[in-house]
Formats: C-alpha cells, sequence, structure tokens
C-alpha cells in the first residue's frame, strides 16, 4: 500500500488515507504506532481487527497471552486466547 511504499524505517508518518490491518501489523513491526480515529468512527477497521494486527506471539499454536480482568481491573488470572476471541471482546 501507500504508508508501506512511503514510510522508511525510523521515519513517522500520519497515514489519513485507507489503511487495512496489515498496514497496521506492518507500521508495528516498525515501530510505529498507528492512531485510527477516522477509521474507526466509520467502520473501515474495527478496534478489535486493529489490536489483533499489532499482535505477535512466540507460541507455536498461535495463543495470544491474554490477562482478564474484572470492572475494577483486579486480574483474574491470565489465559491464552486466539486472535478471534480478541476481537470479540473489543
Amino acid at each position: 500500500s501507500a504508508a508501506k511504499a512511503a514510510l522508511g524505517e525510523g521515519m513517522m508518518m500520519c497515514v489519513a488515507g485507507e489503511v487495512t490491518c496489515d498496514d497496521i501489523a506492518w507500521l508495528d513491526s516498525m515501530g510505529v504506532e498507528t492512531v485510527l480515529g477516522p477509521q474507526l468512527l466509520s467502520g473501515e477497521v474495527t478496534l478489535g481487527d486493529a489490536l489483533g494486527a499489532a499482535l505477535v506471539s512466540d507460541r507455536p499454536d498461535g495463543l495470544i497471552p491474554t490477562v482478564v480482568v474484572d470492572e475494577d481491573l483486579v486480574s483474574l488470572g491470565l489465559c491464552y486466547s486466539k486472535r478471534a476471541s480478541v476481537r470479540e471482546a473489543c
């Protein structure tokens, strides 16, 4: 995409147009934080998809370590989640 073509390592940029989950994953791998305002509001990208794109697992089964908390942010424990579960929770 245009974002991948324009960004060199160590640079920062603001993408105002279309952003895909692949773009988010690539930008994250380059150490660039992605700010999604209009894309989230328009439904172009969901919060769960954006978060899932940036998550990386070193486990052979691809599960993501996830801390479960209650409404008061008290930790209930650690579990391992599929990307689909993370998407659904957002």
